[in-house]
């Protein structure tokens, strides 16, 4: 069961959206304080942050899904 959670912050690196708001956009952000770099379980919530200028989101918000990386799909073929 999946609980749904107020996400207002990246945790690896303790630092809220409204922090980041400051920046001009994701890329700006994530190199300045290393946001999304670590685990990466806030980047659709920072890019959607950028994108509507919310700083509080449900961890089932559907606007997520246009900001979650594609799934990899590896080619075993020489198993």
């Amino acid at each position: 069961m999946n609980d749904v959670v107020t996400v207002n912050q990246c945790e690896c690196k303790n630092k809220t959206l409204e922090q980041l708001k400051q920046y001009d956009n994701f890329y700006a952000a994530m190199g300045a304080t290393g946001c999304g770099a670590e685990c990466g379980k806030c980047i659709p919530f920072i890019k959607l942050m950028f994108a509507t200028g919310e700083t509080e989101f449900k961890s089932d918000d559907p606007r997520l899904d246009q900001y979650r990386p594609a799934p990899v799909e590896y080619d075993l073929g020489f198993m």
